[in-house]
């Protein structure tokens, strides 16, 4: 977006900024009795306004700074760069997104649940649990993390591909994983970046729960979409 700060802390109106967007889900859970939130956030040198902003906007939050580790790469890497920061159960949120899970609430499922109730439900039967958006349109998933979907299960993951859309049904937009398997899905989420995935066959045993919709924040072409 070629600013001068951060992205994740652009405006979006008077009183959101990116990141707010994707917090609402953070703060939709924070009432629910016994649950401990801890949230990890990821930046390279140069981006702890985002962080100031966060505990300053949001004091009653744990939050722990975390600098992208160069040892890591791409997307993945900056997940795995908190790797120390791991709970027993994880939930991944983009900074410069919005996603809704109903029609009726952005921040609750049909059956009145937050983002990360649905993602403790998921990972209390399966390893990882990605919150997906149907989509067979070629153009989105060449630029998106494209996944097949069968009978709620993560079947196949591609990180943008090129090719062979039709055997693709849909795009992630959050996801969630157990402690015990961070190390080997960033190895297979980085192979997949990297385009060195012979067989996109998601390895570990995945879950998928539908979102109302998602939208990709990241230029200006879709803010602009967002805002009008």
């Amino acid at each position: 977006m070629n600013l001068d700060y951060p992205k994740e802390l652009y405006s979006i109106d008077m009183s959101t900024k990116l990141i707010d967007l994707s917090f609402s889900h953070l703060l939709a859970a924070d009432n629910i009795p016994g649950l401990k939130i801890k949230i990890a956030v990821v930046i390279k040198p140069g981006k702890e306004a985002v962080y100031t902003y966060l505990t300053d906007r949001y004091p009653g939050f744990n939050f722990e700074m975390v600098y992208f580790n160069n040892r890591f790469e791409e997307w993945p890497g900056s997940i795995y760069s908190a790797s120390e920061s791991y709970s027993e159960f994880n939930l991944v949120l983009l900074p410069d997104t919005d996603l809704h899970l109903s029609s009726d609430s952005k921040c609750l499922t049909t059956d009145g649940l937050s983002l990360i109730e649905k993602n403790l439900n998921q990972l209390n039967h399966f390893l990882t649990s990605f919150g997906y958006i149907e989509n067979s349109n070629a153009d989105m998933l060449q630029n998106l993390g494209a996944i097949y979907v069968k009978e709620e299960k993560i079947i196949r993951f591609q990180d943008k591909p090129q090719k062979h859309f039709e055997r693709y049904n849909g795009f992630w937009g959050c996801f969630g994983f157990r402690k015990k398997v961070g190390e080997n899905l960033y190895r297979f989420l980085l192979a997949s970046v990297k385009k060195k995935n012979c067989d996109d066959s998601m390895p570990f045993n995945a879950s998928g729960f539908r979102l109302h919709s998602f939208i990709d924040l990241g230029t200006w072409e879709n803010i602009y979409k967002f805002n009008s």
